[in-house]
């Protein structure tokens, strides 16, 4: 059973806070872009905001949601799930920003990937079940565990909830070993608080900023990353 794709269109775009988010989920992106500098790029999966409005490749993009397809800019786009494209090219680099979390299918995603990927560079990011904001959630009575799914979980359809060891184990299982990890953008407090403070005028641009860059606590981080390839391939 395939997402309702439209069902989460309309939720992802009714959190006013995603949009930050996403914001910082893909500066990081385009941070590690530029340090890898691949030519050759495939993006799974899109969302609102492609790289190809920030990065200059040769991109390829499937997106299965129309409404954001047709917002990609310099790039090809293929209007479909991943799991459906045959693909007869090579890619220096793969993304799959904000996804791998959401696919009900994993292992037909993942043994897919694998078999895309050959030399290619991976990066993933999925939200972080020990963020900051959702171990104080525990510690609050809100959540017994801080791998029970929230209502943005809900809302955003996400099936599995990962902390780093989960992320890295489950990659390393289907044949991906880890180049590098790590997490970026700390959020104390949910989704609808963090918005409620920004139209209040509690917290402005600096703080997110600030709260971006602090490496200090990049274990709590609202997401975390791998970059991966298969194992046995190199660059």
């Amino acid at each position: 059973m395939m997402r309702d794709i439209d069902k989460y269109k309309e939720g992802f775009l009714k959190l006013d806070f995603e949009r930050i988010q996403e914001k910082y989920r893909k500066k990081k992106v385009i941070e590690i872009l530029n340090k890898y500098k691949p030519k050759k790029i495939l993006e799974i999966g899109c969302g609102v905001d492609s790289i190809g409005n920030y990065y200059n490749c040769d991109l390829i993009v499937v997106e299965p949601c129309v409404d954001f397809a047709k917002k990609v800019k310099n790039a090809k786009v293929i209007k479909d799930f991943f799991e459906n494209v045959e693909f007869n090219e090579e890619f220096d680099f793969i993304v799959v920003s904000a996804l791998l979390h959401e696919i009900e299918d994993v292992d037909r995603f993942l043994k897919k990937l694998k078999k895309v990927a050959k030399k290619a560079i991976i990066h993933i990011n999925v939200p972080n079940a020990k963020s900051f904001h959702k171990l104080l959630g525990v510690k609050i009575g809100k959540l017994n565990s801080i791998y029970d799914k929230t209502e943005t979980h809900s809302i955003l359809q996400q099936n599995m909830v990962f902390d780093m060891d989960r992320l890295v184990s489950l990659l390393q299982n289907y044949g991906f070993e880890i180049i590098e990890k790590g997490g970026y953008f700390v959020k104390p407090f949910s989704h609808n608080q963090m918005q409620k403070m920004l139209e209040c005028g509690i917290i402005d641009k600096r703080v997110l900023d600030g709260l971006y860059e602090l490496k200090e606590l990049e274990e709590f981080s609202s997401e975390i990353f791998v970059n991966v390839r298969v194992k046995g391939e190199n660059s």
